[in-house]
C-alpha cells in the first residue's frame, strides 16, 4: 500500500501544471549556464566539477521556491478541496500519511535539480571542444549528493512543516520569503559572492558565519576562492572539515524541525471553537425599518465613489498585513546591514566614504523588492477568490476595472514605500556616520530608476493573474 500510495502521490505532483514549468525551466536554466556562464577564466573547463558544483549549488536556492508552490498546490490540497473528512477516515495511518506526503515533495523539488544536472550535461554538447574536459559521471553525481539534496531537505523540510500544521496558503508564502531574507542576511555574514562582497576581508576566517549559512555556499566559495585552474578542472570539494560539519548541522535541524512537526500533527479534523455567550451579555440590535432607497449604480461619479472606496480598503489590507509589516522590518534590517557591510567593510577592509553617489549606487537595485512583491501580488489577487467572495464581487454593479486598478494602485502604493525605505535607510547611514551633505534630489530620481522598472512588474503580473 505504501508504495501505491507514493506513486500516487508522484504521479499528482509531476501532473500539477506548475511542475511542469518548473522542470523545463530548470532544464533550460542548467544548459544556459553551462553553455553561457562564466565561471572563472578561459582555462577553467566548463564540465569541470568546480563549474557543475557552482551551478548546482547557485540552483538549488531555488528549491525554496520550488518547494513554497508545490507546498501551496499539492500539500494542502485535501484541506483546499475539503477532502480531509473522507482522507482522515480511511485505513491510512498518521506516520504513512505524513511519510508520504512529505517524500512526494523532496522528491518532486529533487528531480528539477536533477533536471537541471541533466540540462548542464547536454549543454556540454553545444559547447567547444577546447573548452571542456574528460567527462566523469561522479562529477554531477557528487554535487547533487552533498549540496542538491541535503538543500532540498532543508527547503523543502521547513516548508512541509509549514504547511501540515497551519494548513494556511500564507504562511507557507510567508516561511518561503523569509527563508530566503533569512539565506541572504547569512550570506552578507559568511561573505557569500551571490552578494558585492564576495572579494575577501581582512580578518574574515570565522567558522560561525559559514556554519549559519544552511545552503552550504559560503563554504564552497571560501575554500575555492584560492584554487588554481588545474583544482578547478580536476578536483573535486572536499566533504570534510566545516563543511561537513555544516551539513550535518542543517540536516539534524532539519531532520529536528521534522519529528517535532510529526509528533504536533493532529491526525483529525481540526474542531472549531464554539463561543461560549452568556445570555445576560447578549446585545440586541435595533432593529430598522425598511425603505427603499435611490441607488444610481452608473455614471463617473459613482464609478469614482466606488473606486476611492476600494482603494481605500487595499490600503487598509496591506498596511494592516501583519506579514507584510514583518518582511519590511526585516527588508530594512537586511539592506541596512548589507549596505552597511558593502561600505564600511569592503574588500580587503577598504572603506568607503558615505557619500551620496555610493549609497545611490548600492540601493538603486532593489535586489528582494519583486519578491516581496510577489508574495503580496499573489495573496491581493486571489484574496476574494480564497475566501469564496470573488461571485459576489464581481456580480456588484462596479465595472471590474474598478477593482483591479485598486489593486494596482495599492501594489504601487507597495512599491514606493520599498523605495522611500531604502532613500530612508540611505540617510540615516550618511547621517549617523558624521556625512551632512544630503543630496536630496539624487535620492528623489529612484522614483524613477528604481521604483518605475518593478512598476513595470506589477503590471505585468496583475495581466498574468487577470
Amino acid at each position: 500500500m505504501i508504495a501505491d500510495l507514493l506513486k500516487f502521490e508522484l504521479k499528482y505532483h509531476f501532473g500539477q501544471i506548475s511542475f511542469k514549468v518548473a522542470a523545463l525551466l530548470f532544464l533550460m536554466l542548467g544548459y544556459f549556464c553551462a553553455v553561457k556562464g562564466g565561471f572563472g577564466s578561459d582555462e577553467v573547463h566548463k564540465n569541470s566539477p568546480y563549474v557543475i558544483t557552482n551551478i548546482m549549488a547557485l540552483l538549488s536556492l531555488c528549491s525554496i521556491f520550488s518547494a513554497t508552490l508545490f507546498s501551496a498546490n499539492v500539500v494542502l490540497r485535501d484541506s483546499m478541496h475539503k477532502m480531509e473528512a473522507v482522507v482522515f477516515t480511511t485505513s491510512i495511518k498518521k506516520l504513512p500519511y505524513f511519510g508520504i506526503r512529505l517524500s512526494g515533495l523532496i522528491i518532486a523539488v529533487f528531480s528539477l535539480l536533477l533536471l537541471a544536472a541533466l540540462g548542464i550535461y547536454i549543454g556540454s554538447f553545444f559547447i567547444d571542444k577546447n573548452r571542456l574536459g574528460t567527462f566523469h559521471p561522479y562529477y554531477y553525481l557528487q554535487p547533487i549528493l552533498i549540496f542538491a539534496l541535503p538543500n532540498v531537505l532543508f527547503s523543502a523540510g521547513i516548508l512541509f512543516c509549514t504547511a501540515i500544521q497551519t494548513k494556511s496558503v500564507r504562511a507557507i508564502y510567508v516561511v518561503g520569503v523569509l527563508l530566503y531574507i533569512f539565506y541572504m542576511l547569512a550570506s552578507i555574514l559568511g561573505d557569500s559572492p551571490l552578494l558585492a562582497t564576495s572579494a575577501n576581508k581582512a580578518g574574515s576566517a570565522d567558522i560561525l558565519p559559514v556554519l549559519l549559512d544552511p545552503f552550504a555556499l559560503a563554504s564552497f566559495f571560501g575554500e575555492t576562492r584560492t584554487w588554481t585552474i588545474p583544482q578547478r578542472n580536476c578536483q573535486l570539494f572536499p566533504f570534510e572539515g566545516t563543511f561537513l560539519l555544516n551539513r550535518i548541522l542543517w540536516t539534524s535541524f532539519t531532520s529536528l524541525i521534522i519529528v517535532i512537526s510529526y509528533h504536533l500533527f493532529d491526525f483529525r479534523l481540526a474542531q472549531q471553537q464554539q463561543l461560549k455567550v452568556k445570555a445576560d451579555k447578549i446585545a440586541y440590535p435595533n432593529l430598522i425599518s425598511y425603505r427603499t432607497l435611490k441607488v444610481v449604480p452608473g455614471g463617473i461619479a459613482y464609478h469614482f465613489r466606488a473606486f476611492i472606496a476600494r482603494l481605500k480598503l487595499e490600503l487598509i489590507f496591506l498596511f494592516k498585513n501583519i506579514p507584510v509589516m514583518v518582511m519590511l522590518l526585516l527588508w530594512v534590517f537586511l539592506f541596512g546591514t548589507a549596505l552597511k557591510d558593502r561600505l564600511f567593510s569592503g574588500a580587503y577592509g577598504i572603506h568607503s566614504y558615505p557619500a551620496t553617489g555610493i549609497i545611490i549606487e548600492e540601493i538603486r537595485s532593489m535586489k528582494f523588492g519583486l519578491i516581496l512583491i510577489i508574495f503580496y501580488a499573489a495573496e491581493s489577487i486571489c484574496r476574494e477568490k480564497s475566501v469564496n467572495i470573488h461571485s459576489i464581487i464581481y456580480s456588484s454593479p462596479a465595472p471590474d476595472s474598478v477593482f483591479w486598478m485598486a489593486k494596482i494602485l495599492s501594489l504601487f502604493g507597495l512599491v514606493f514605500v520599498l523605495a522611500t525605505l531604502n532613500i530612508g535607510i540611505g540617510i540615516i547611514l550618511q547621517l549617523t556616520h558624521g556625512y551632512f551633505r544630503i543630496e536630496l534630489p539624487s535620492y528623489l530620481s529612484l522614483y524613477y530608476y528604481s521604483a518605475f522598472p518593478l512598476l513595470l512588474f506589477v503590471m505585468l503580473m496583475v495581466f498574468i493573474q487577470n
